[in-house]
């Protein structure tokens, strides 16, 4: 619970308040993007847009996880004040022992993770780094920033969702004790194959898109114009080099950044170490 709860300079209470805030900015921007821009359903065809979505939901369930995570360090504290309690008023060896192993017992039974937890933190793992994959992508591939016209101007709203909801996630990630693993990383690449599945599969069906494109009728325009399988050979290259090459490095870089991040931060194992401090003690009086 304290990965999931605590964070680095400010208290766990305040960890849910502001990560409550987020969620509902997030689903405030989602729902007000899908809104505007369901274009009779074609809207989550987008890989944008399906972040966007993945985000609302780990943003809910990452504020279930910490409060379900606060309830289970109170749960801890109550045990230790009881043992402590205890220690002073115990009358006999017998008494000590049961106050000791009920201080174990619940210590871990808070320490298991909920399937709330789990689920935040395979979200979490699997939208940090596939919020930057968006900005990167529509940044080099579909709007490339080297080309902009002289005096280009966009909207909030594209800023939002190639930029801004992106830097929600880096802070709740630098600030937060939330782990990001070698075993983590699967999930960006499983996404990555299953969208180009995806934009094959909106190929051979003939979707299309909504308004259309300039060089091929309705029911075969891409979803996006560099992911254009009427050019095979060069589609599943790209589709090829963004899974085995672009989602290793950004999940590298944040997996250095959570090592990192994880090195500075003592306090986890600070919390560990006081846990078992006091069972020593405790059995140190009680001989």
């Amino acid at each position: 619970p304290e990965a999931m709860a605590t964070a680095r300079c400010i208290g766990p209470w305040t960890v849910l308040l502001l990560r409550s805030l987020l969620a509902a900015s997030y689903v405030g921007h989602a729902c007000y993007d899908a809104i505007t821009y369901y274009d009779s359903g074609f809207y989550f065809m987008y890989l944008t847009h399906i972040s966007l979505f993945f985000q609302v939901l780990c943003s809910v369930f990452l504020v279930a996880a910490t409060f379900l995570s606060l309830r289970k360090l109170q749960r801890r504290c109550d045990a230790a004040e009881t043992l402590h309690a205890t220690l002073g008023t115990a009358a006999s060896a017998v008494e000590f022992r049961a106050a000791i192993s009920d201080l174990k017992h619940r210590s871990e039974t808070a320490s298991d993770a909920p399937v709330t937890a789990c689920v935040a933190l395979v979200l979490f793992c699997l939208q940090l780094p596939l919020s930057f994959m968006v900005v990167f992508m529509y940044w080099s591939l579909e709007v490339p920033i080297w080309s902009l016209r002289p005096g280009y101007k966009t909207t909030y709203d594209n800023l939002y969702v190639h930029g801004f909801q992106s830097i929600g996630m880096l802070i709740t990630f630098l600030f937060s004790r939330i782990p990001f693993r070698v075993s983590h990383w699967g999930w960006l690449m499983l996404a990555g194959v299953l969208y180009n599945v995806w934009t094959y599969l909106q190929y051979t069906l003939r979707i299309g898109t909504l308004d259309g494109c300039a060089d091929y009728p309705r029911d075969e325009c891409p979803i996006y114009s560099v992911f254009d399988w009427h050019r095979g050979g060069s589609t599943l290259f790209l589709g090829a080099m963004l899974v085995v090459v672009a989602c290793p490095t950004v999940m590298s870089i944040f997996g250095f950044l959570g090592w990192l991040r994880d090195r500075l931060d003592e306090d986890p194992k600070a919390l560990t170490e006081l846990e078992d401090t006091e069972s020593e003690e405790s059995e140190t009086e009680l001989s």
